[in-house]
């Protein structure tokens, strides 16, 4: 007779890894999208049931919501997007239309702690890392081939060097590498008070990632912000006035040598200063957008995924948005806008009660407000699951932390698993 006993927070830990990891990587080398919709649906399938299992109840309000998230993303559909859209990629409508708060409702009720949840999290940071140094050092460049089906990394000879190079990491794009380190980071600094190198590898690694790895002017710029404000709240004016002084040097050496080749290199001032720069096309995009959503569906928008249909139905300079709120109401109207970031609002000034966490959030939260203004990282499959991740995870802690409070020490019982055999 084989006894084997299996703790109950032990599989909460594997579930949230396997949530967490894939979240991120439906981009990942030579890995199809179908693939990894379907885990990601099946995951939380199962995992449901475990949450049924464990007779936790779901309110009313998230009944609700998730109703707003099934109109917002299907409904449309059926009475004036084109329904025939819904038989390319049925799966990854679904998936994009209630995924996201699916995952939010498991890892709220999973049993961990931030100690827990932070041990799951650095791997998968140093995992992600590890590809980003192997794609900028040894590639030559890296690009993106979708077929439709997967995504592939390749590389070329390349004559303009390695420091002009942009790695992508497991997230398939580089300003979502830079958007994911910034709010992981944001997430860690808690836990790696008492870890002082640890956490001076992270930083050191976070920054060299965002600037010269991804080379993220939107994302670096966030964090300048951030880090500066932060500094000033804690009453740690030395280093803010350290990070402003860093700013005004770096904006010397722009303006200085902005013809500079390295300059140029790692922050694209080509791309900023030439006719026709990023800045005028994504304006461009971003009011046809706003202009398409105004004049055919300003409430439920045009359904999950219908940005592509409609961007060039109607002749649009690119067939996506270059803003996190222009796709959301192209796609979800002002319901579906709404419904997001009421969400975002939501769980931070009624559900995470402990100030450090609540402070912690707003940074992440105001990371994801400001980035949102020129990418759309939040919003799609590369950081949109590991955002309802995070929320889920500071009500899981706060959940948590609040048992533990109220129960006595000698009648707390450890949920266990007994396999016999």
């Amino acid at each position: 007779m084989l006894k084997l006993v299996i703790s109950h927070n032990v599989i909460n830990k594997f579930e949230y890894f396997i949530l967490a990891l894939f979240s991120i990587i439906g981009y990942a080398t030579y890995f199809p999208y179908f693939i990894s919709n379907i885990i990601l649906f099946l995951i939380p399938m199962l995992f449901f049931i475990n949450i049924i299992f464990f007779d936790i109840k779901i309110s009313i309000k998230y009944i609700i919501y998730t109703s707003l998230c099934i109109i917002t993303g299907l409904i449309p559909f059926i009475f004036y997007t084109n329904i025939f859209l819904l038989e390319n990629n049925i799966t990854a409508i679904i998936l994009r239309t209630t995924g996201p708060f699916l995952i939010y409702l498991i890892v709220k009720n999973l049993n961990l702690d931030y100690n827990e949840i932070s041990r799951i999290l650095i791997p998968i940071y140093f995992l992600n890392l590890l590809i980003v140094l192997i794609q900028f050092f040894i590639f030559n460049d890296v690009k993106l081939i979708n077929n439709g089906n997967s995504v592939e990394w390749t590389s070329y000879d390349s004559e303009i060097g390695i420091i002009n190079r942009r790695a992508v990491g497991l997230l398939g794009n580089a300003n979502s590498l830079g958007a994911f380190v910034l709010i992981l980071v944001l997430f860690l600094e808690n836990y790696l008070i008492d870890k002082i190198e640890l956490k001076r590898v992270i930083l050191i690694t976070a920054f060299l990632t965002i600037v010269f790895f991804a080379k993220s002017r939107n994302v670096t710029i966030t964090a300048f912000i951030i880090y500066f404000y932060k500094f000033l709240i804690n009453k740690k004016k030395y280093k803010a006035i350290f990070l402003a002084f860093l700013a005004i040097f770096l904006l010397f050496l722009l303006q200085k040598f902005k013809d500079s080749t390295l300059i140029d290199a790692i922050f694209r001032i080509n791309l900023l200063s030439e006719e026709g720069n990023t800045l005028q096309i994504r304006s461009i995009v971003n009011f046809q957008a706003i202009n398409i959503w105004k004049d055919n569906f300003i409430l439920f928008g045009g359904g999950a995924s219908s940005e592509y249909f409609y961007m060039d139905k109607f002749n649009s300079l690119r067939n996506y948005s270059e803003m996190l709120y222009t796709k959301a109401l192209l796609e979800g109207g002002i319901v579906g806008l709404f419904s997001y970031l009421f969400f975002l609002f939501y769980v931070i000034q009624i559900k995470i009660k402990t100030q450090i966490h609540k402070t912690s959030f707003k940074m992440i939260l105001f990371a994801i407000l400001i980035i949102s203004f020129a990418e759309t990282v939040f919003y799609l499959q590369q950081l949109y699951f590991f955002t309802f991740i995070l929320l889920g995870s500071y009500v899981s802690i706060e959940k948590n932390a609040t048992e533990d409070k109220l129960e006595s020490p000698n009648l707390k019982i450890e949920k266990k698993f007994e396999i016999t055999k």
